[in-house]
């Protein structure tokens, strides 16, 4: 009886084993599926343009899904990127806001633009589970970015100096031409002259725009935007597709964008909301591409020229200058956001 029992004891130990084994190897084998399908998900939804295009991209003013795969490791920071107030950073698409009322989010580039002429791709969504919703999201291109938010589509509605490409939602002028994307522009005034009216959908500052359906537009059905601009030519063009509308929205012409100004992407949520997701935001250029690590080219749009640059500035003993706008304290808004929801 005792030998039986050994044996007994023996062989359910091995078959154990065996069995533990097994499950392991599957789901190992599940998780890598997953993580394939995903990543060729998020590829197959790229434009086909950025592909034939990847040489020109400027990857210090970009941003790539999987967006997890640097942020999610123990690194609160998206390289080159401070985000902020309600964003929340998933492995597919940064959201600016949930479908919830009185959200403010942000995503600002932390590296100014150095760049002559410049293309910058956008995927995004905004959707909800409600015909109507708001308030909008925006592209910036600005001297000065905001992080505290504000009534603008989460910015400053005063002081504004640079180019917005507003995603506006919301009819706030009861002229029943939304959702639509708006251009605004101002680089030939003081800083504080302008101001941008959202109860007028900014027709103060408005430079050009279209009226285009991009919400609601189905799950994985990303809205493709591209915005170019040819600063030889001094043109701006603003070309918008979803899967069943694709059309040029605008074409700007005699507009300067001064260099050293911040790319950025926000949205703000009203009485009505969306969730607001950016999937990827990439910038090309044609400018030429200074990659030697010494360069001191003002215009070298690389990581390494920029770093060139600052150490060429302390060799010259001109310092780095400090940021054009506070940085970010990432641990301070993840204890507001536990705070935040822990009242829930």
């Amino acid at each position: 009886v005792t030998v039986s029992v050994l044996y007994w004891v023996r062989y359910t130990d091995m078959f154990l084993r065996v069995a533990v084994f097994c499950l392991v190897a599957v789901c190992v084998q599940v998780l890598g599926y997953g993580a394939s399908r995903f990543e060729h998900r998020a590829a197959s939804q790229m434009p086909q343009v950025l592909r034939m295009e990847a040489e020109r991209i400027v990857h210090h003013h970009s941003l790539f899904p999987p967006h997890l795969s640097e942020h999610g490791m123990g690194n609160p920071n998206l390289a080159h990127w401070s985000f902020g107030l309600s964003t929340v950073v998933t492995d597919e698409y940064v959201r600016l806001t949930s479908n919830k009322q009185s959200r403010e989010g942000f995503l600002w580039n932390d590296v100014p633009v150095q760049l002559q002429s410049w293309k910058a791709y956008i995927g995004l969504r905004v959707h909800s589970a409600h015909s109507l919703g708001g308030d909008g999201m925006a592209m910036w291109l600005v001297e000065r970015p905001s992080t505290s938010g504000g009534p603008v589509v989460a910015t400053r509605a005063s002081g504004f100096r640079g180019l917005g490409i507003i995603f506006d939602s919301f009819d706030n002028d009861h002229q029943r031409d939304n959702p639509a994307v708006t251009i605004v522009a101002k680089t030939d005034s003081p800083a504080g002259e302008m101001a941008l009216d959202p109860a007028t959908d900014y027709a103060d500052a408005k430079v050009g725009g279209c009226t285009f359906d991009y919400r609601n537009s189905g799950k994985g059905n990303v809205v493709h935007a591209a915005v170019e601009y040819d600063g030889v030519r001094k043109q701006l063009t603003v070309k918008l597709a979803t899967a069943n509308n694709d059309m040029t929205c605008a074409t700007v012409d005699n507009l300067e964008l001064p260099a050293g100004y911040y790319f950025g992407l926000t949205a703000h949520t009203g009485e009505v909301a969306d969730n607001h997701d950016v999937h990827w935001f990439v910038v090309t250029s044609d400018d030429p591409m200074d990659r030697s690590p010494t360069s001191d080219v003002v215009g070298a749009n690389t990581v390494e020229g920029v770093d060139a640059r600052v150490r060429a500035a302390e060799r010259r003993g001109e310092g780095v200058p400090p940021p054009a706008h506070p940085l970010f304290d990432h641990i301070k808004e993840a204890e507001d956001k536990s705070r935040w929801r822990a009242q829930q």
